[in-house]
C-alpha cells in the first residue's frame, strides 16, 4: 500500500532525506524512528502529499504521488504532529466540515461522521468544542478526521505525544483495531515502548539515511544470548551444567531455574541436544530479548560515529 523508493529531499544545501526506501502492506504497522531532525516528519509530509520530493519515487496503493497526486492522496488519512482544529467548532461540526472537503456527499456525511466518532470513542464528545477537549480526545478527533472516507492508508506523526499512560493504552487499542481492519499504518514516535508494543516492523533513520529496517521480533532478539528454563532442583541443574561444554558451563542464573548463556546461532541445536543428554528437563530454549530503547540508542550511537 505504501511504497517509497530511493526518496530524497533537499532544502537548499541541506539533504533532509537521502535515498530512503519504505514499504508497508495492508494490515501492517510500521514504527518510524529517529532522533529529532532525522527526517521523519519530512518523509511523512511527502507521503501525505503535503510536500514534494526532490528525487525518487513515492506511491500509495500503486499511485505515484508525483504523477497522480490527487488520486493517491485520496487514499491517505494524515495526522500531523501538532493536530489543531478551530477552537470554536464542536466536534461534530468540525468532522462534517472535513467530510465535505473530502468529497463525501451531503446525504452521507452524518452517517460517516457517526461511524468515525464511534470507531475512536468520541461520540460522547460530539457537542463539545475543540478547546474543551483533553489532549487525548484532541488526538482521537485527529484520528477520526483521518478515517473519514475510509482511506486504506494512515500516516500518523507522533500520535502518542502528550498523552498520559491511560490515553496511550486507549490509543494503542485504536491502532490495533485499525490494523485488524486492514489499514496500512506508518507512525513516528519518540515513545519507544509504544512502538515496541504495537509495531510489526521498525525503520530507524538518522541524518536522512536508513540505519535499520527490520521485523520487530528479529530486531529485539539478542543474536548471542539464550535464555534457558530447566525444570528441577537448582543445585542439581547447576552441577549438570558444569559438566557440559564451555557455553553451557559458563551459563549464569537469572532467577530460580532460568539461566542465560552466550551461544552462537549455529551452535544452539548442539547445545540443546547436550542438555537433553545430561537428563536436564528443558522447558524453553529461546533467544534473549532486548528492549527497543537500548537497540535505538545503539544504532544512533553507531550512526554518530559514522558521521564523525
Amino acid at each position: 500500500m505504501i511504497e517509497i523508493e530511493a526518496l530524497s529531499k533537499r532544502y537548499s544545501n541541506v539533504l533532509a532525506l537521502d535515498r530512503l526506501s519504505i514499504r508497508v502492506g495492508a494490515g501492517e504497522i510500521l514504527g518510524f524512528l529517529g532522533p529529532n531532525g532525522a527526517g521523519k516528519s519530512t518523509a511523512l509530509k511527502i507521503l501525505s502529499g503535503y510536500l514534494p520530493q526532490s528525487s525518487g519515487e513515492a506511491s500509495i496503493g500503486g499511485l505515484s504521488l508525483r504523477k497522480k497526486s490527487l488520486q493517491a492522496r485520496a487514499l491517505v488519512g494524515y495526522l500531523p504532529e501538532n493536530f489543531v482544529a478551530p477552537n470554536e467548532l464542536y466536534v461534530v461540526e468540525y468532522l462534517r466540515y472535513r467530510a465535505g472537503l473530502k468529497g463525501i456527499a451531503r446525504k452521507f456525511r452524518s452517517a460517516e461522521v457517526e461511524r468515525v466518532m464511534k470507531l475512536v470513542g468520541i461520540e460522547q464528545r460530539a457537542k463539545q468544542r475543540f478547546d474543551a477537549l483533553s489532549k487525548g480526545f484532541k488526538q482521537r478527533l485527529g484520528v477520526a478526521d483521518c478515517l473519514l472516507a475510509d482511506p486504506p492508508v494512515l500516516i500518523l506523526d507522533e500520535p502518542f505525544s502528550g498523552l498520559d499512560p491511560l490515553q496511550r493504552q486507549d490509543f494503542r487499542e485504536i491502532l490495533r483495531s485499525l490494523k485488524m481492519r486492514g489499514k496500512a499504518i506508518i507512525f513516528s514516535s519518540h515513545v519507544l515502548p509504544e512502538v515496541e508494543d504495537i509495531a510489526d516492523r521498525v525503520l530507524i533513520i538518522h541524518h536522512g539515511k536508513t540505519r535499520v529496517a527490520a521485523d520487530i521480533g528479529e530486531l529485539l532478539a539478542d543474536n548471542h544470548q539464550v535464555v534457558i528454563a530447566i525444570d528441577g532442583e537448582q543445585q542439581h541443574i547447576i552441577h549438570q551444567l558444569a559438566q557440559c561444554g564451555p557455553e553451557l558451563s559458563a551459563s549464569c542464573v537469572i532467577r530460580d531455574n532460568l539461566f542465560s548463556a552466550k551461544i552462537e546461532k549455529e551452535r544452539r541445536a548442539d547445545c540443546l541436544q547436550e542438555l537433553l543428554q545430561h537428563d536436564l528437563q528443558v522447558s524453553s530454549f529461546a533467544p534473549s530479548k532486548r528492549d527497543l530503547e537500548n537497540v535505538f540508542a545503539e544504532f544512533v550511537a553507531s550512526a554518530n560515529e559514522d558521521v564523525a
